[in-house]
């Protein structure tokens, strides 16, 4: 009778294992393709507009982000299999864990415990972050992000770090486990819309009408600009020697506002070069 209680536990264990390793496959697979389909769908995996030397520079990056991805979920299969089978064969061999004794089972719990606190637990800590990374969509492939004063786009994930494509084409590499604890500007949202913001200073004695004059029309003539709504101009500070201004303008995206910004610089100290507006006041020291 013992006999047949313990196959039937154990029959109940590997059941019980097959349906969830089934069950998180199934998963996976589903959020894989998902991912991959994103990838697909990105037009450019750079953080500036640019044409680099080369050719399909973005079709390389999306052949590489797609392997990545590949790479990365199977390694998640291979580890939560793992796991799967560890865990299983610990309840396997629970109802026969009397028989062994106490002390043993104390020398190998104690062992692993070391092994895992000490030798592996830095691995442990950017794996289970690659995890959470990975799911929580947090960050994904393809994002413009900025963080510890870099500005990039998230070129790869992996279980163990995050690459980070910088805008003048270097990699910042960051372990997973600080991409949980670091905090980062998010350029890329869900409405594929962003404020370009560029900011400036003119002198006390300027025209402020004049100033708001030249900036909108610099905004409203440009080519990344989206939408019918004007650009807003804003005066933001009062400082000691300039008056700060601020011009935001409507963009679809990182990469347009990056050449928004550049542009509209560009247009609007040229135009006030030429109008002859200071961008801050001269003090005449008298000696």
């Amino acid at each position: 009778m013992e006999a047949y209680r313990d196959f039937i536990y154990l029959t109940a264990v590997l059941v019980g294992g097959i349906i969830a390793w089934y069950s998180i496959s199934t998963l996976l697979s589903r959020i894989e393709r998902k991912r991959a389909k994103r990838i697909r769908d990105i037009k450019r995996f750079e953080p500036v507009r640019t044409d680099a030397p080369g050719e399909n520079r973005t079709e390389d990056a999306r052949d590489s982000a797609l392997k990545g991805l590949g790479s990365r979920f199977s390694i998640i299969r291979r580890t939560l299999l793992s796991l799967i089978v560890l865990i299983w064969l610990m309840l396997a061999l629970l109802p026969f864990l009397g028989s062994f004794p106490k002390s043993v089972l104390s020398i190998f719990g104690a062992a692993g415990a070391v092994l895992v606190g000490i030798a592996a637990r830095p691995f442990l800590e950017n794996v289970i972050a690659g995890y959470v990374v990975t799911f929580s969509n947090q960050f994904r492939t393809g994002d413009t992000i900025r963080i510890d004063d870099y500005y990039g786009t998230i070129e790869d994930i992996t279980p163990i770090h995050t690459v980070i494509k910088l805008w003048d084409w270097r990699r910042y590499v960051v372990p997973n486990s600080r991409m949980l604890t670091k905090e980062a500007v998010h350029y890329t949202n869900r409405e594929s819309l962003l404020w370009a913001l560029l900011k400036f200073n003119v002198a006390y004695d300027a025209d402020l009408d004049q100033v708001e004059a030249i900036a909108v029309e610099a905004g409203r003539q440009s080519k990344f600009k989206t939408g019918d709504e004007d650009p807003k101009f804003w005066v933001m500070g009062m400082g000691r020697e300039s008056v700060e201004c601020w011009l935001a303008v409507w963009t679809k995206g990182p990469l347009d506002a990056w050449s928004l910004r550049a542009e509209m610089g560009g247009t609007i100290a040229r135009k006030m070069r030429d109008a002859g507006i200071q961008s801050h006041s001269y003090e005449v020291r008298q000696e």
